[in-house]
């Protein structure tokens, strides 16, 4: 399913070899649309299964008031992504993105697909905070089985105390430098042309899994320990 998505986007786009333009200016905007609305029809199997899937894994609760949408954006390499998030707790998304063949240093990179979870506001933040203080060792684990990295972004960046670590000491200095106005970050994994079906969808079903259990720090009534349900259906599933 998945290789063959990656395969037409390699039919469909030329590589970007400027990452500062990425535009496709000798692409009219009315093939853009045309292809934009190719590739969503061609997303929304995948990610009907990824979400399906989850449902039989996880329970049929997953994603109960969560509502999907498609976007896209000519301006990035990730050019279209299905999305899922919740209508009242708007700043916390989980999402299948799709990727351009892009020039990355010297090495031309093939097209791309990353599952992720990105968080975006305070709120929102504070709850994953909270879900990885009482719950370290579970996040570590999941983390570490679902191959995740972490990306960040906000407007006082400092590579010394981020960069070149591990995960969890990201994540502790990340929280401990608090000001979450300023900053958004995402739970990610890449997957390349080589990639299998079941890796994608497990690595999914546990970004669903943090996603459904940091809603449940901010939902009525306060649901704090999803996150031990979820752990013990993701290690029957391994």
């Amino acid at each position: 399913m998945f290789p063959e998505l990656l395969n037409d986007i390699q039919r469909a786009f030329p590589p970007i070899l400027n990452l500062q333009s990425p535009t496709l200016p000798n692409m009219s905007d009315e093939e853009w649309t045309q292809k934009v609305e190719y590739f969503t029809k061609l997303l929304k199997e995948p990610m009907d299964y990824l979400q399906t899937s989850t449902h039989s894994i996880l329970g049929c609760r997953m994603f109960k008031n969560s509502n999907k949408q498609f976007l896209s954006n000519r301006s990035q390499i990730h050019f279209i992504k299905a999305q899922i998030r919740c209508p009242e707790i708007e700043g916390i998304q989980i999402s299948l993105s799709l990727y351009r063949s892009h020039l990355d240093g010297a090495m031309l990179t093939a097209p791309s697909l990353s599952v992720d979870l990105e968080i975006t506001d305070v709120k929102e933040t504070a709850a994953l905070q909270s879900l990885y203080t009482n719950y370290r060792r579970i996040i570590e684990i999941l983390i570490n089985r679902g191959g995740l990295d972490l990306i960040y972004s906000f407007s006082h960046y400092k590579p010394e105390v981020f960069s070149g670590k591990s995960i969890l000491t990201r994540l502790d200095n990340y929280f401990h430098e608090g000001n979450f106005s300023e900053k958004t970050l995402a739970f990610v994994r890449f997957f390349d042309v080589h990639l299998i079906d079941n890796k994608v969808l497990y690595a999914f079903v546990i970004l669903a899994s943090v996603y459904d259990s940091c809603i449940g720090y901010l939902d009525r009534p306060r649901q704090y320990d999803k996150i031990l349900d979820y752990f013990y259906k993701v290690q029957s599933h391994q």
